[in-house]
């Protein structure tokens, strides 16, 4: 009897996972607009923040694949908006030192670096119950007109994955974000007081 009991239970759950696995196996892209909920209220990275003026020449994607930046479970992550959104992060991190144009002059007679940033690498990705988001950015700087050499700086989050929504994809891309433009932050602090 508990043979018979146990078979049953055993091939109820076999059905049911085959379903929860049929309905996950369609390759329907998953189209995630990175200005839609991004949220970049950081003030602790703001007071932070370097003490001399930041002039962005330039940001940049440098990635083979400019639209992918992932998977969730068979469904790649298509991504837009995404220098509007590095942008809008870097200035919510630098706060008021960041001259956005390179032609405006600053009022102060504080150091002025020049930064260029490039994407190099942003990717999503589902391990069992965990999601981890990756940023990768490429910083060049230069001051007085010295240059110094490229540098990578990265931000990285893992979250337990509740929901598989596009909201916590990118809830984890703006913790990456983050991460990554404190430690950019810590760098020009030390560029700045130099």
């Amino acid at each position: 009897m508990k043979r018979g009991i146990s078979k049953s239970l055993m091939l109820i759950g076999l059905v049911l996972y085959a379903g929860i696995w049929g309905c996950n196996t369609g390759s329907t892209p998953i189209a995630l607009d990175l200005m839609e909920n991004n949220t970049v209220t950081d003030k602790e990275s703001q007071a932070s923040a370097p003490s001399c003026h930041i002039h962005l020449l330039s940001i940049e994607d440098r990635r083979l694949r400019k639209n992918d930046v992932g998977q969730m479970n068979t469904h790649p992550i298509l991504a837009k908006n995404l220098k509007e959104w590095l942008r809008e992060n870097l200035v919510a991190h630098l706060g008021p030192i960041l001259v956005l144009e390179y032609t405006q002059t600053p009022t102060s007679t504080s150091p002025v670096i020049q930064l260029a940033l490039s994407l190099k690498k942003m990717y999503h990705h589902l391990l069992l119950s965990t999601q981890s988001a990756i940023v990768a950015l490429e910083v060049r700087l230069s001051q007085d007109g010295i240059y110094s050499l490229p540098y990578i700086i990265r931000g990285r989050n893992t979250s337990v994955n509740w929901t598989g929504s596009k909201d916590s994809i990118q809830d984890s891309f703006n913790e990456a974000i983050g991460s990554a433009l404190n430690e950019l932050s810590s760098h020009l602090n030390q560029r700045c007081s130099a």
